[in-house]
C-alpha cells in the first residue's frame, strides 16, 4: 500500500458523505442513513482514501451461509485515480476469509458498463444475465467471487519469488500462514509471495487444488 492510498474500517458518516456526493444531500433519505449505520454495524466493509479523498466505500452484507452480497459506493470517474486493483481486491478477499463466505454475488445493470468494469476490476466475473432484476425491470448481469481455496495450506510451501524476481521452490511453511491454513497478511502481503493465479499459470499448484480449473 503506498502513501497515497489507505484502506479503513468504513463507517455510517463515510456512506453517507459518499451518497451525499453521488445523488446530492437532499435525496439522501433516512433509510440509506440506516443503511449506511447496519453497515458499519456489520463490520464487513471498507473505504478507499486516495490523496486524502475518500474515493470508495465497499462492502459485503450476508444473504445465506457462506454466500454474500457485494455492495459498493464510488463515483463515475473512479478509473481516473488508477488505483492498483488488487489493492481492495484482496480487502474484499481477506473479508471473504475473516467471514467465511466462499461465494460473493454482485449485480449491475446492463445499461451500466461503468458499473461493470468496476466488478471486473474488483475480481468479480460475469456469469449470466438476470431478467427483469431491476426496480424499472430491466435487466441485469451477474457477477460473482468464489473462493476455491481449500486451505489445505499447501501452496503456501511450494514456492516464491526471491530477491530477482526469480522462482524459488521450498519445503518450508511460510511463517504467515495460520494453524488454519490462512494467510495471517493476505491483505498486505509481501512481494515475494506468489498468488494462486501466478502458480496456476506456472503448474506449480499442488493436486486436488480448487484454483487448479483456472489454469
Amino acid at each position: 500500500m503506498t502513501n497515497e492510498l489507505e484502506i479503513r474500517p468504513y463507517t455510517a458518516a463515510d456512506g453517507v458523505a459518499m451518497m451525499t456526493n453521488l445523488v446530492g444531500k437532499s435525496k439522501v433519505s433516512s433509510d440509506t442513513c440506516k443503511w449506511c449505520t447496519e453497515a458499519e454495524r456489520d463490520g464487513m466493509a471498507f473505504t478507499v482514501i486516495y490523496k486524502g479523498t475518500m474515493v470508495a466505500c465497499a462492502g459485503i452484507v450476508k444473504e445465506r451461509e457462506g454466500v454474500g452480497l457485494a455492495w459498493a459506493l464510488y463515483p463515475p470517474d473512479i478509473g481516473k485515480h488508477h488505483i492498483d486493483p488488487r489493492i481492495t481486491r484482496d480487502k474484499l478477499r481477506e473479508l471473504m476469509a475473516e467471514h467465511n463466505f466462499w461465494r460473493i454475488e454482485a449485480t449491475v445493470r446492463c445499461d451500466f458498463p461503468t458499473g461493470a468494469s468496476y466488478l471486473r476490476w474488483m475480481g468479480f466475473e460475469k456469469e449470466g444475465r438476470m431478467k427483469q432484476n431491476e426496480p424499472d425491470r430491466t435487466d441485469s448481469f451477474l457477477y460473482a467471487i468464489v473462493d476455491e481455496c481449500k486451505r489445505c495450506g499447501k501452496c503456501c510451501y511450494k514456492a516464491y519469488f526471491d530477491e530477482k524476481g526469480n522462482i524459488t521452490k521450498t519445503t518450508t511453511k511460510c511463517h504467515h500462514l495460520t494453524k488454519d491454513n490462512l494467510c495471517s497478511v493476505y491483505g498486505h502481503r509481501p512481494d515475494w509471495c506468489m498468488t494462486a493465479e501466478q502458480m496456476a499459470e506456472l503448474n506449480l499448484l499442488p493436486d486436488g487444488c480448487g484454483y487448479q480449473g483456472d489454469k
